[in-house]
């Protein structure tokens, strides 16, 4: 299936891995600039791009937004991810970095009720990664 990406006006029949390694690092191409990382390894890239990608569509006007969550991340796998982060930024943007802390604290520890599912798992530690790149930040 080919899909149209968000800001392209034609679909693009061929499309190369956005993520990839080089001299053992990972790292996952955009079209802003230059290619994100370097991540010790695939799933921290896919994780990095995830929350890329979250912020990319948390940014676009409220109107965009619920036509383009189905589909963004899809063709990377990241799909579930970038939905879980949604939330998380939504609730950042509309109540600050407390108040997403204790969504995703709440939402982690519903998630850990089925740590067993793999799905669960990623979802779990993506939210984690967010937290950390936000403290980060602060910290910097």
């Amino acid at each position: 299936m080919q899909l149209q990406r968000l800001g392209d006006d034609e679909i693009h029949p061929f499309r190369s891995e956005r993520i990839y390694r080089e001299n053992d690092a990972w790292y996952f191409d955009t079209r802003e600039g230059p290619a994100p990382g370097p991540f010790q390894d695939q799933a921290m890239a896919k994780q990095a791009l995830a929350v890329f990608l979250a912020k990319a569509c948390d940014a676009l006007p409220t109107h965009q937004r619920g036509s383009v969550i189905e589909i963004v991340g899809l063709e990377d796998g990241v799909q579930h991810l970038v939905e879980e982060l949604m939330t998380f930024f939504q609730a950042r943007r509309e109540s600050g970095d407390n108040a997403a802390f204790a969504w995703a604290n709440n939402r982690i520890a519903e998630l850990r009720r089925d740590w067993d599912i793999q799905w669960q798992q990623k979802r779990i530690r993506v939210l984690y990664y967010a937290m950390e790149s936000i403290e980060a930040g602060r910290n910097g």
